[in-house]
């Protein structure tokens, strides 16, 4: 099973995928599934507002420069 952590979108469950951007993302590939806690209205279009350890979890805890990188996401099933 994929580790979970939070995001803020308008789905409960979302699973996220790494897909690269940042110098040092050593998570690429990375996969996790997020229990969403609610609505990010701060946020850009088509962008996730991420726990810590969502962030964590998928960038390997090391991105650099700090704050975004790529990723795919989907409705968990």
């Amino acid at each position: 099973m994929a580790p979970r952590g939070l995001a803020a979108t308008t789905t409960p469950m979302i699973e996220i995928t790494n897909t690269g951007g940042g110098q040092s993302n050593n998570g690429v590939g990375r996969v996790i599934q997020a229990v969403v806690q609610d609505t990010c209205p701060g946020c850009d279009q088509n962008h996730l507002d991420l726990s810590t350890g969502a962030f964590k979890a998928l960038t390997g805890g090391n991105l650099d420069p700090p704050g975004e990188f790529n990723i795919d996401w989907h409705f968990a099933m």
